[in-house]
């Protein structure tokens, strides 16, 4: 997935028990399952804040630090452009739970 992409979702985040969950893992010329990141974001923001970004650190086994900032509605997530940057390209958005 690319970082800055606007994202459909399938089900709302409204229509999840909780919330969802942002799958983040390790990028080197590809997404490589390592280095993985769990952000869990509540329903809630969606309903008192849509559109609001959300930023997410994320570290990966060697010293690189990263942020990831999305916007979350209701049922469009869009990365922002800044995910682009270096480091933050070390990381990749692999998937969004419902949960």
């Amino acid at each position: 997935m690319s970082d800055t992409q606007t994202y459909t979702l399938s089900e709302t985040v409204l229509n999840q028990k909780t919330g969802i969950v942002a799958v983040w893992s390790k990028y080197a010329s590809g997404a490589v399952d390592s280095d993985w990141h769990y952000f869990f974001i509540p329903k809630h923001h969606a309903i008192i804040h849509p559109g609001n970004g959300i930023g997410m650190t994320l570290r990966n086994t060697s010293t690189s630090v990263a942020t990831k900032y999305l916007y979350i509605n209701d049922d469009i997530i869009k990365g922002a452009a800044t995910n682009a940057n270096s480091p933050n390209t070390n990381f990749v958005l692999r998937y969004i739970l419902g949960v």
